[in-house]
């Protein structure tokens, strides 16, 4: 059987709320195997919280299935929620999440006013209240930099995803999706719990073959992700 993971916004929520199959009586309740997620843990668009922060997620949680929540790790090996790796200095400056320490993102949130949170905050609140929906991780796996997104700095992620994984006892509950098959191998290899999902976007015909192919090559669960929709194959 196919599970579908479809990360919504936050503007979905309450369409999404209300599952209605009156209108196919006969047919199977499709429910059943399709979890609704948050994009970017439900903050941003017209919704009061920011985008990849701890509030926009347990308002995520309390609405829908999951949130989907993207990762950026610090010089220091921390997890922080941001979606791109560019963060924005007082003064103007561009510097990249992953070119620093924690002490210097700390610095630029206090500087700017900024909400930021770490993924260890969102799970250490996901276990202290008992929460059992899901976590999907967008592992941003772009053209290497100077700092990051090379083969080791994605290794160092999913080694990083899988420590948090274990002190936490979320595995079955952690999605994580990226371009980069050896990443998802790694993760593979040390929380086996946690579900892998192989991106590809644009063409639909490749990114299923390079799926079928990172399975041949014993990437344990592999996915296509095209246009917000994730299939486990």
């Amino acid at each position: 059987m196919k599970s579908v993971i479809i990360p919504l916004t936050i503007l979905m929520f309450h369409s999404a709320c209300h599952k209605d199959t009156s209108h196919y009586p006969e047919k199977a309740n499709p429910y059943t195997s399709t979890h609704f997620l948050a994009h970017k843990t439900g903050g941003g668009s017209n919704n009061p919280y920011k985008e990849n922060t701890l509030e926009a997620a347990i308002y995520g949680f309390a609405h829908l299935d999951g949130v989907e929540a993207d990762i950026q790790k610090s010089r220091d090996g921390t997890l922080w929620l941001y979606h791109d790796e560019i963060i924005k200095t007082k003064d103007g400056k561009d510097k990249r999440i992953p070119g620093l320490t924690d002490n210097e993102i700390r610095d630029i949130i206090t500087d700017c006013k900024l909400q930021l949170n770490t993924l260890e905050e969102l799970l250490q609140w996901k276990q202290e209240n008992n929460n059992k929906d899901y976590i999907s991780l967008d592992i941003k796996s772009w053209l290497p930099t100077k700092y990051s997104n090379t083969q080791g700095y994605l290794i160092e992620v999913a080694d990083a995803i899988c420590l948090l994984s274990k002190k936490y006892k979320c595995g079955t509950f952690l999605l994580t999706e990226c371009e980069n098959a050896y990443c998802l191998k790694r993760i593979k290899e040390k929380d086996a719990d946690i579900a892998c999902f192989l991106c590809s976007y644009g063409d639909y015909d490749l990114g299923a073959y390079r799926a079928l192919t990172q399975l041949a090559a014993n990437l344990l669960i592999t996915a296509l992700f095209t246009n917000n929709l994730s299939c486990l194959i």
